[in-house]
């Protein structure tokens, strides 16, 4: 019987709909950026770190995710930077290249 019962809990598991796309709970910060970087259309990203600073990934040969930091180069500049995965906060998407967030 509680063979049956856990047999019925990995079924309802594998019946409940997937998290809608660019969300899931038990996602890492590499796994949203890696997410970012593989959308088709590419749509430009924000990544924002602990201190309040962001940096803009405007294209995806611009970054390189590495084990414990992501390193981001900036068009035509010299300009660069890295970012410690431990300290960004938020991953957010860009529309045209301007942030969703509106001026009042």
């Amino acid at each position: 019987m509680v063979c049956l019962l856990l047999g019925r809990a990995a079924l309802w598991r594998h019946l409940d709909p997937p998290p809608p796309l660019g969300y899931n709970a038990g996602m890492s910060v590499q796994d949203t950026i890696r997410e970012m970087l593989r959308r088709e259309p590419f749509e430009s990203f924000r990544l924002v770190t602990s201190s309040g600073e962001s940096s803009v990934v405007h294209s995806p040969d611009l970054l390189a995710l590495l084990k414990s930091e992501v390193f981001i180069a900036q068009p035509n500049s010299d300009k660069r930077t890295f970012i410690p995965l431990l300290h960004v906060t938020a991953v957010e998407t860009m529309h045209n290249g301007r942030s969703r967030s509106r001026r009042k």
